[in-house]
């Protein structure tokens, strides 16, 4: 069900979280677990397990989804996981097999360069891999990206997610939908992208939020807030994101966008002074701009977003025909051969073009230089 803050939705929304029956056995087995920790322990505040992400927003808008992130309250998610494992051991039930699966409990790193800030407990349970970690609050510097971790409340590791629509928690105990947002029930009706916090600020502390929230519009068909479009045009921002994340991240966000709506991830990355960022030189930039003709190479960039937009237009309005639209089909049906037609696109008027990038003079292919050392895409 719904908490009553987020009784007004309307036809975006399904009315209600429904459970599959593997759900619904996981989430009867968190609460029946939850309910005896609490009762023979003494605490001050009751261990409450909740679904996090994803999972809370795609299943409002009536999608499938199997990624179950569970945060939990007091305790760390290694912590929680034992625990669950114990209680079964001495609880045991009808298909006892079949709930718990694999070799128990997986413990995934920390591994910030992956976006893996915190340790996390992977179990199979009824099937499905479930992830546990404790509720967060991250605190930002200026030169990294990799924050540091303390245990949060559930306002506090809300307010640090990328967007409000991702920062809804299904809590398991009271069967209900939270929004400590309180605009993200808002903004996932009305197809709203809009940061938790003051947008700069956001993504300054993590730019690859940029990216992630021109995915989301990509893939969902929804809008960016005015606030959060105008922050990511800030120049900081550009910088930040050329500085602070690695190609492969740039190269996973990318990957995703164009196996989507493509068309609109890119018109975002052009409207937003993104393109030569993502598409650019990346940690080359510096010495291909020493070592090459600097005008030549500035001319070049400021005309590529328009021969980029000529070619999607000639794309998206050419009539192929009886005899290539089978073909046209099945490439944009395959998300390998459809992410690699829009790279061919992007970088199409790099073409011919060699560039310098070291004092040997040695040459590289423009369009090789930047799918190897910005956005690692193919």
């Amino acid at each position: 069900m719904l908490s009553t803050s987020a009784s007004s939705q309307t036809s975006r929304l399904v009315p209600c979280i429904t459970l599959t029956p593997v759900e619904h056995n996981i989430t009867s087995l968190l609460k029946e677990y939850c309910t005896h920790y609490n009762a023979t322990n003494a605490i001050k505040e009751p261990l409450e397990p909740r679904i996090t992400g994803g999972w809370v927003r795609d299943k409002l808008l009536g999608q499938t989804s199997h990624d179950l992130d569970i945060a939990v309250n007091v305790m760390s998610g290694q912590e929680f996981a034992e625990g669950l494992l114990e209680y079964l051991k001495t609880h045991p039930r009808e298909g006892g097999d079949q709930v718990v699966g694999g070799s128990g409990i997986h413990t995934i790193e920390k591994n910030p360069e992956k976006s893996k800030h915190l340790e996390t407990a992977t179990t199979k349970l009824f099937g499905l891999d479930i992830d546990f970690v404790n509720l967060r609050n991250e605190e930002y510097t200026e030169e990294s990206r990799i924050p540091q971790i303390k245990f949060g409340t559930p306002e506090e590791d809300a307010m640090r997610r990328d967007a409000t629509l991702n920062a809804l928690f299904y809590n398991i105990q009271r069967e209900q939908v939270e929004d400590f947002t309180r605009l993200g029930l808002k903004d996932l009706e009305q197809g709203i992208l809009r940061t938790p916090l003051e947008p700069r600020k956001t993504f300054l502390d993590d730019p690859l939020r940029v990216l992630r929230l021109i995915r989301f519009a990509s893939r969902f068909g929804f809008d960016l807030d005015s606030n959060t479009f105008q922050a990511m045009k800030g120049q900081e921002v550009k910088k930040a994101l050329i500085d602070k994340i690695s190609r492969e991240r740039v190269g996973v966000e990318m990957g995703k966008t164009l196996e989507s709506d493509a068309v609109k991830g890119l018109r975002l990355l052009s409207e937003t002074g993104l393109m030569s960022v993502v598409f650019g030189f990346g940690n080359l930039d510096k010495d291909i701009r020493q070592f090459n003709d600097i005008a030549f190479i500035d001319e070049h960039n400021n005309q590529v977003d328009n021969d980029i937009w000529n070619a999607i237009e000639k794309i998206t309005s050419f009539n192929f025909g009886n005899k290539l639209t089978p073909v046209v089909s099945e490439v944009l049906s395959n998300p390998y051969e459809k992410r690699l037609l829009w790279i061919s696109v992007v970088l199409r008027p790099w073409a011919g073009l060699k560039v310098v990038f070291n004092k040997k003079q040695k040459q590289m292919w423009a369009s090789e230089a930047i799918c190897k050392r910005r956005s690692q895409i193919l």
